[in-house]
């Protein structure tokens, strides 16, 4: 299945989330180590890449045995867009993010294998979303409800929240549109918790009830106990 695909990390040491970025502390690890360990429970270490500039990053990518391709400090999404797709050399490429830690290996596997049966003349990449049954309002537009109809929210249009969790396309597509995804993306949902990020959690105790939750959910009891090691 994963034949021909790149996986891709983009990482930093601090972001607008945290001073600490993609080396938060996650149970006993960081969430960069969580991502790369999830990630090679469905893949090989060559097939794995952490795009960024820092050199304590680079440091855990080479104890890891993963690729490194190294960013320019400063140069911002765009740069590490275009460094990152040029520096692969798969014709499909799998993007994720450290601060999306409770999508896991399953749910990789699920994207993937949807992706790769695809109707290419309908859908050109893959996104993954959060559905939303909510009234929205964008620049005093009533965007899927009528402001002089009453409806409840179950029967009104959803909106897709985009997250951060996982997109794929293939290499020429990235290419061609300079981004992670294309122009006709396939719409994968995710339910609330498999699409939280960590910036959503701003208490330590709640992180460690979601942690107990995961493993109960998605990890075995050899898993638990590697996590605990």
């Amino acid at each position: 299945m994963l034949k021909d695909i790149g996986i891709v990390i983009p990482s930093l040491e601090r972001n607008r989330y945290s001073p600490l970025g993609d080396l938060v502390k996650f149970g006993n690890s960081t969430l960069l180590e969580w991502k790369i360990i999830q990630l090679l429970k469905i893949a090989d270490k060559r097939d794995i890449y952490v795009a960024t500039p820092s050199e304590k990053i680079a440091d855990i990518v080479k104890e890891y045995g993963v690729n490194l391709i190294k960013r320019e400090e400063g140069g911002g999404i765009q740069d590490m867009l275009d460094r990152t797709i040029q520096g692969i050399n798969r014709k499909y490429i799998l993007w994720t993010k450290a601060t999306s830690p409770f999508i896991g290996p399953k749910h990789y596997s699920s994207i993937i294998k949807q992706f790769l049966t695809l109707d290419e003349n309908k859908y050109d990449s893959i996104i993954t979303v959060l559905k939303m049954q909510e009234y929205i309002i964008y620049k005093k537009a009533f965007l899927n409800f009528s402001s002089s109809v009453s409806e409840s929210r179950g029967s009104i249009e959803p909106v897709y929240k985009v997250t951060n969790s996982c997109s794929m396309a293939k290499k020429e597509t990235c290419l061609k549109h300079k981004k992670d995804f294309g122009t006709a993306p396939f719409l994968f949902e995710l339910d609330k918790f498999v699409a939280m990020e960590i910036s959503e959690i701003d208490d330590d105790a709640i992180l460690n009830d979601l942690l107990t939750h995961y493993f109960r959910r998605d990890l075995d009891i050899r898993e638990k106990q590697l996590w605990k090691e």
